[in-house]
């Protein structure tokens, strides 16, 4: 993720490696800091939140979020999936 600028990249190649294996809370919270854009961020941890093999600590990465909006939005998306 870090080769390439774009974040639209960046957030192609994290939905790739999510789909190939599960990946935990903190490796989530390193792939969505790589990110620039809120709505990429938000997009990235709606997708990731399947495939986390640790989902009792998802909530964690509400703080990566910059808009509280968001931050609900990301709640709101845990508690109906």
């Amino acid at each position: 993720m870090n080769e390439t600028s774009f974040d639209e990249k960046k957030l192609e190649v994290a939905k790739v490696c999510l789909m190939l294996r599960d990946v935990p809370v903190e490796g989530i919270r390193k792939m969505v800091k790589t990110l620039s854009f809120s709505d990429n961020k938000k997009d990235l941890l709606k997708f990731a939140y399947k495939y986390c093999p640790d989902r009792e600590n998802y909530y964690t990465l509400c703080k990566e979020l910059s808009f509280s909006s968001d931050r609900e939005e990301l709640l709101r998306y845990m508690e109906k999936h």
